[in-house]
């Protein structure tokens, strides 16, 4: 079973080039580091020992720059977009924090007049299997769905109260949701604003034509 843990910190610094940007912006430094099995034999059938020797971690590490105004707009979609593009298995609690951390630097005088407000966020997960290749240094692109595709999602009335995956919170039983050729739903602005950036599912990773 995955673990978990995060840690978000402000980053209090300043650098020359801030003072050239026309728009404010966040910038996140993520560390995200996976912890997992070289073993091809089952943790049950290992004593402790083996089990520790057999473990291995690879570390990713990216510096997301984000418009100020989307922070604000749409916090939760954009959080969760970022660590998702990560291979992290997103989890509320880091959600949370991170937006938490952001609200803090927002509401401090002591930010008020930067063009870039700084945070650092630690992410270690400890998994079966490493969901990325080690040996593909590239970050993946990322590719707007089409307005065409969008607005081709089909609108479905939820049955049972579900989780959307994006911003974490519930869709009633009841409600209206926007539904992915793969079946999954989501409540509709928080979709639409994803695939706006990315056209891949963010449960399942279906890419919308």
């Amino acid at each position: 079973m995955d673990e978990c843990y995060c840690h978000v910190w402000e980053i209090d610094s300043v650098e020359i080039e801030d003072q050239l940007l026309e728009n404010s912006i966040f910038s996140i430094e993520v560390h995200a580091t996976f912890t997992y099995s070289n073993s091809e034999q089952d943790d049950e059938e290992l004593d402790l020992a083996a089990q520790i020797d057999s473990l291995e971690t690879e570390t990713l590490r990216r510096t997301h720059r984000l418009p100020l105004d989307r922070m604000k707009s749409n916090p939760r979609s954009t959080i969760y977009g970022i660590l998702n593009s990560m291979y992290i298995r997103v989890e509320r609690f880091m959600v949370d924090k991170i937006l938490d951390c952001a609200t803090r630097m927002l509401g401090n005088k002591h930010y008020k007049n930067r063009n870039v407000l700084r945070m650092g966020v630690d992410v270690d997960v400890m998994v079966e299997k490493l969901p990325f290749d080690v040996d593909d240094d590239s970050d993946p692109e990322t590719i707007p769905a089409s307005e065409a595709a969008i607005e081709g999602l089909e609108e479905v009335k939820v049955d049972n109260t579900i989780d959307c995956a994006i911003c974490l919170d519930s869709l009633s039983s009841g409600c209206k949701g926007k539904r992915m050729p793969c079946s999954h739903v989501f409540h509709g602005n928080c979709i639409v604003n994803w695939l706006g950036i990315s056209n891949i599912c963010p449960t399942c990773r279906f890419e919308l034509q």
